[in-house]
């Protein structure tokens, strides 16, 4: 019979995540993991904020696009390319919420919602830029291969 200890292990990701692993008696281990959402009091370092509010696919490049200039959705969601309405709606919702994009509705028909960065939002901007360019030199000197 194999005894199964529980060791929690804080498994720190770009989604904000903790977890709990199995590991059995003889050095393996189940890889069951519970996932569950990390409390503001689990992250330790700045950078996991950071990754939190803009650790997805899109925000990145919303920020980027949206440092340029203020857009209206559809001129936005054409300079970001390959997101979709809905996601795009969600990251905005998402970067407004956490008050890095600001939403201006004006009035009449069709309806005009221009977004815009918050002062905040352009300060964070401006702190992923060294990250892209550490990004351009590493992607520079060593391409990633697409096949497998």
């Amino acid at each position: 019979m194999v005894v199964v200890a529980f060791v929690s292990v804080m498994l720190t990701m770009l989604g904000g995540r903790t977890g709990t692993v199995q590991y059995a008696q003889n050095g393996g281990y189940e890889p069951r993991v519970e996932w569950m959402a990390m409390t503001r009091t689990d992250q330790q370092c700045g950078v996991n904020v950071v990754f939190d509010l803009v650790g997805s696919k899109w925000k990145p490049t919303i920020l980027w696009r949206l440092d340029q200039g203020d857009h209206r959705f559809a001129e936005l969601r054409r300079a970001v390319g390959g997101v979709s309405e809905k996601v795009l709606t969600d990251q905005l919702r998402e970067l407004e919420r956490d008050g890095l994009v600001i939403r201006t509705a004006g009035e009449g028909f069709p309806l005009r919602v221009d977004y815009r960065l918050s002062k905040e939002g352009a300060e964070l901007n401006a702190l992923l830029d060294p990250l892209a360019n550490w990004g351009d030199r590493r992607s520079a000197a060593s391409p990633v291969s697409t096949t497998s």
